[in-house]
């Protein structure tokens, strides 16, 4: 009979669960009778399913007892909630969806054998793949922003940058929370704790857990292995508990010292608050000097050190305001705000203590503060942000301002207007604020600063551009459809049976329609085109770490950094902007600072990465202000390996141009950074695979340069067209020097074979483009053609074509498998007649006249 009565239960039990969960979305958190429900709810009903379902009622349980922590006020009440919502969630799942208990985390997986690789801690049943992978598509840009916050942080010390850091944090620690991602969500709240306690200290340290959250990322994406190493991070983020110091002072003095340090603090407020809208009032100033300094010497006598070091170091600061050597404004007013904010927490600690509720406990972050204090008294404190000051123009109220910001509610300041409209001889609306409890000063001090701002010209509305995301398969055939509508309306407009019957009225159609065209190819091309910012912000970590891998100061400046290039381009440039900075760090700064003293160069090295618009195309730069590169030692390694002959003569450019053939390195000592020998080749061949051009400048003992030329996009390029005999080819503008009709006396040949042509005193190969596109029957005399000369970083040839036809945009089309890789031609192009234009391989075709002119050279 009981097994008869206990199964129509659970029906009932499933319905009673899946109520609660729906409350999840309705209850106030401040509504603590509805709390109390609930938490009496999980109860009955961990009891009603502990003999069908166990790990269910465990995670009912535990349900409870952070809904009972919530009602007592010992948790956050969010974070509390986020853990009630996912144990519930994961109760429903296995309840009344029939989950897996260990797929929805409630049970722990069966141990694996001791061969088998670790594996990510399931995720809970109700966890939705789309949801999880849109999750993971916003992790890169996450891991940029932490990197960067970090090295923000340790360049500018200070709460603002530490509390954007934070708030990234503290974000992603609740979103893996959500998800079961029980590993990051332990890393994020160990980061957190770090921060609060040890500021700049854990820089290095978070640096490691942002890679090992790239790692944790790249293995959920492709179902690999989670990567090791978390234990380590967490115990070099983790930290003793602060132990707690018994109040040995009186007790009776004590609390005399509290209720006036308190009253000190309060009056500080509101002095700060007058100095920062009248810096001379000489008044306000002796005030705040004062109360540091009583503070400081009751601290004294009480034995209160860390509360008599904090005073101290203000009233340090404070005397040298007093004596006009510091002025308190922006961010020095700034740290004084922050001191007496600090000073509040201390004396509020020493107040638990006295009333029994714990000892004195270290105040987190106080070093930091303290660092902070010296640098402002002797006049090196950064600010965390510029403020924005006009000049005319209306003024805004400051309580509009405090109510837009959400600082003070209009209540709040409509009741402290009422009070000012009473007094005899009315105070600041800003210090009533404060006084009552309304606002606080540090808030009123951004108001009062916005409300000079505003004293310019009127703000005009912010506006907020929305924004989507969109698949790049489908943006890659957008353009490419584009680029169709480009060549068809180029066909129409140029066929030989619509121009002998056009009318001036088609004419001016025709015109509209040609730009509506070229103005949507143009949008169409803009919507790939991404800021170089998050490839530059990258190289601020990467020339951090080599400097101290290296132990040399080495400072790195970014210029140019919103310049726009095509999304493919930049994902392809990273990797030879990172091998070029490696090389710049580790061979071009100077090994120490003695060496540097002694070339008249400050101690800190400086590497400047620059990118700017010039000519149609991109150009980006990686200045060193080092050794330079020793042409000498180049070419004497160069002739070593057989790349340059005894006696041959070579430019400063062409020697340089050297140190991208493989395997050619100069460096007398090989570090794990650089200088086998590797790498700049492949710079240089990634580059000229995205048609760009590479060029080293150097002045020996000042410095070098690589200067990078790329086309502002894959899908366009500017093309000169030509004509060889019924054909016509397309040679890309970036790599054309100069076009000539060439005079008999300037051609030469080695036996009747390797043809060349001066050039401006210098012999260039000539190629005749019928050999190789194997078009022996059109042969016609150098003298007789036009010679388009072209170059690439190794060198420069000579082209034979019969005509030039004009230079145009040309959209790139592949030539597909079967024609992949052909020897001098990189695509092709459909031309406005609709028949294919073959594009050269400017770079193949140069390598080729080479190899030819080597041959030729050895056969003499």
């Amino acid at each position: 009979m009981a097994k008869a009565a206990r199964k129509p239960r659970l029906p009932s039990l499933r319905k009673s669960l899946n109520q609660i969960c729906e409350q999840l979305v309705l209850v106030d958190l401040s509504d603590l009778q509805a709390l109390a429900a609930m938490h009496t709810a999980t109860g009955e009903l961990a009891a009603g399913l502990e003999t069908s379902h166990g790990p269910a009622a465990g995670a009912l349980r535990e349900a409870g007892q952070w809904l009972e922590r919530i009602i007592m006020a010992e948790v956050v009440p969010a974070e509390g909630w986020g853990q009630v919502g996912r144990l519930l969630a994961a109760a429903q799942a296995v309840v009344c969806e029939g989950a897996d208990p260990v797929q929805a985390g409630l049970v722990a997986a069966p141990v694996a054998a001791a061969d088998a690789p670790p594996a990510f801690a399931p995720l809970p049943g109700n966890v939705d793949e789309a949801i999880l992978g849109e999750f993971l598509a916003r992790q890169p840009a996450v891991l940029e922003e932490i990197e960067q916050q970090a090295l923000a942080l340790e360049r500018v010390p200070g709460p603002e940058p530490a509390r954007e850091l934070r708030r990234v944090i503290h974000t992603l620690k609740g979103e893996a929370g959500l998800l079961g991602l029980t590993e990051v969500e332990t890393l994020c709240h160990a980061i957190e704790s770090a921060l609060e306690r040890e500021g700049t200290a854990v820089t290095d340290t978070l640096l490691e857990a942002r890679d090992w959250l790239a790692k944790v990322w790249a293995a959920r994406e492709g179902g690999g292995e989670p990567p090791a190493g978390l234990e380590r991070l967490l115990e070099r983020l983790a930290a003793p508990a602060a132990e707690s110091v018994p109040l040995t002072a009186d007790p009776d003095l004590v609390g005399e010292f509290v209720a006036e340090a308190r009253e000190h603090l309060e009056a500080t407020d509101v002095h700060l608050m007058t100095i920062e809208t009248e810096p001379s009032d000489g008044e306000a100033l002796a005030a705040v000097f004062r109360a540091f300094h009583t503070i400081k010497g009751v601290a004294g006598f009480l034995a209160l050190e860390e509360i008599g070091r904090l005073a101290h170091q203000s009233e340090n600061l404070l005397d040298r305001a007093r004596r006009g050597e510091v002025t308190l404004a922006g961010p020095v007013i700034d740290v004084v705000f922050d001191a007496t904010d600090a000073m509040k927490r201390m004396v509020g600690t020493v107040e638990q203590a006295l009333r029994g509720q714990g000892g004195l406990v270290p105040e987190p972050g106080l070093d930091l503060l303290l660092e902070r204090i010296g640098q402002a008294a002797a006049g090196t404190l950064k600010a965390a942000a510029e403020m924005m000051v006009g000049t005319e123009g209306p003024v805004r109220r400051l309580g509009e301002i405090l109510v837009e910001t959400g600082a003070a509610s209009s209540e709040g300041v409509a009741r402290a207007l009422a009070a000012q409209a009473t007094q005899p001889e009315p105070e600041r609306l800003g210090t009533l604020l404060v006084r009552e409890g309304e606002a606080r000063p540090r808030d009123v001090v951004q108001a009062l600063r916005s409300q000079r701002g505003g004293a310019g010209e009127a703000s005009a509305p912010v506006e907020v551009r929305e924004t989507i995301k969109v698949d790049t398969d489908r943006l890659d055939r957008l353009i490419e459809m584009v680029g169709e509508l480009v060549i068809v309306e180029s066909m129409v407009s140029q066929s030989r049976e619509l121009r002998e019957n056009l009318s001036p009225a088609l004419a001016r159609s025709l015109a509209q329609l040609d730009k509506i065209t070229r103005e949507l190819q143009e949008m169409g091309m803009a919507l790939r085109m991404v800021p170089l910012r998050s490839t530059f912000q990258k190289m601020a970590r990467l020339v951090r770490d080599l400097a101290r891998k290296s132990g040399k100061a080495v400072e790195l400046a970014l210029v140019g950094e919103d310049t726009e290039l095509d999304k493919t381009v930049v994902d392809r440039i990273g990797d030879p902007l990172i091998h070029m900075i490696r090389n710049a760090v580790d061979h071009g700064i100077e090994p120490d600072a003695q060496a540097r003293r002694a070339a008249g160069k400050p101690e800190t090295g400086r590497v400047e990465l620059r990118a700017f618009h010039k000519g149609g195309n991109i150009h980006i730069e990686i200045s060193d202000d080092g050794r330079g590169l020793d042409p000498e030692a180049i070419l004497a390694k160069a002739r070593e390996r057989g790349l340059v002959r005894e006696g041959e003569q070579l430019s400063e450019r062409e020697i340089y141009g050297l140190i991208f053939e493989p395997g050619l390195s100069t460096a007398k000592k090989v570090t794990d950074v650089s200088g086998r020998g590797v790498g700049m080749d492949v710079v240089k061949r990634n580059i000229e695979e995205l048609r760009g051009q590479v060029e080293v400048t150097s002045e020996r003992g000042r410095g070098s340069t690589i200067s990078i030329r790329l086309p502002l996009t894959l899908a366009i390029i500017d093309g000169m067209v030509v004509r060889l005999g019924g054909e016509r080819l397309i040679v890309p503008t970036l790599s054309i020097v100069r076009s000539i009709r060439p005079r008999p006396e300037e051609l030469s040949s080695v036996f009747g074979r390797g043809e060349m042509i001066s050039v401006q005193g210098k012999l260039v190969p000539l190629v005749r483009l019928d050999d190789v596109f194997g078009r022996a029957g059109h042969q016609r005399a150098a003298a007789d053609s036009i010679v388009v000369i072209v170059e690439d970083g190794s060198g420069q040839a000579g082209l034979l074509v019969d005509e030039l036809l004009g230079q145009q945009q040309i959209v790139i089309k592949s030539l597909g498998d079967y024609l992949k890789g052909t020897p001098g031609i990189s695509g092709g192009a459909i031309m406005a007649d609709g028949r294919v234009g073959l594009i050269l391989d400017v770079s193949s075709i140069v390598r080729l006249a080479q190899a030819d002119g080597e041959r030729e050279e050895a056969v003499v």
